[in-house]
């Protein structure tokens, strides 16, 4: 199936609204995968023909032991999506996002039997990044907690930008970082708590974070921007891991 017509079948138009990580899931893993794994079978008339499709690859990018502070969000608007982790403790801190921004100008409108009218966005950004920061870039302080920190001073840096447009069906891909700066902030609501111990694995797209340990988390309010991206009251978490490892898995 073509980029874009999986595309048009999850409706990623003005008439939905795109507000759970596992839109992005889909979306994200769908078009990077297809990007970098796939190989269209060339047309033939041999009815023996087949097509060989080499197998994913996972590759874990981190490992990391860690007691201290952790910090999350995640958002789907209409044109944003994305899901952003941050985790330090005395010596060592990271960072991990994956997030997808529709063009507005590339919004396209056509008669539907059904609704009147559909539209959609036929093209898209697609970002992955993480990175080893400065401890003291993240701090975690009774109701509150806070990241600043600029990736120009960043170790481990992976980041990949990818615009995908349905027009053409093309792909254009950097690994060039627009800008480093991420400055975010919670602000604990106490609409509820979270506490776990156990395996718990948050997917998007290629990339799949992997926590296993106990950790206690206090949701919150997250304002605030990541490479660019504004982020606006979407709903977050912050709290402590205790003995946690974590894995960050990439499947190419």
């Amino acid at each position: 199936m073509k980029i874009s017509e999986t595309m048009k079948k999850l409706n990623l138009g003005k008439g939905s609204r795109l507000g759970t990580i596992a839109v992005i899931v889909g979306v994200f893993g769908l078009i990077l995968v297809l990007m970098t794994a796939f190989a269209q079978a060339p047309a033939n008339d041999h009815i023996n023909s087949a097509t060989v499709v080499s197998p994913p690859i996972t590759t874990t990018v981190r490992h990391l032991l860690t007691s201290g502070a952790v910090v999350n969000t995640g958002w789907g608007e209409e044109l944003t999506q994305g899901y952003f982790l941050a985790a330090a403790d005395t010596t060592t801190a990271y960072v991990s996002y994956s997030g997808v921004a529709f063009d507005p100008t590339s919004q396209v409108c056509s008669p539907d039997p059904l609704l009147g009218t559909y539209c959609r966005y036929t093209r898209a950004t697609f970002d992955l990044l993480s990175a080893d920061i400065n401890p003291s870039d993240l701090s975690v302080n009774g109701n509150t907690a806070r990241l600043n920190t600029d990736l120009a001073t960043a170790s481990n840096v992976l980041f990949s930008r990818c615009v995908y447009d349905d027009t053409d069906d093309s792909t254009v891909c950097t690994d060039k970082l627009p800008t480093g700066l991420i400055s975010l902030q919670w602000q604990k609501t106490m609409t509820n708590s979270f506490h776990s111990v156990g395996v718990i694995e948050t997917k998007t797209g290629p990339q799949t974070v992997r926590v296993s340990g106990s950790r206690s988390e206090f949701s919150a309010d997250t304002t605030g921007s990541i490479l660019g991206t504004v982020v606006v009251h979407q709903p977050g978490n912050f709290g402590t891991y205790k003995s946690v490892v974590i894995d960050i898995l990439r499947t190419t």
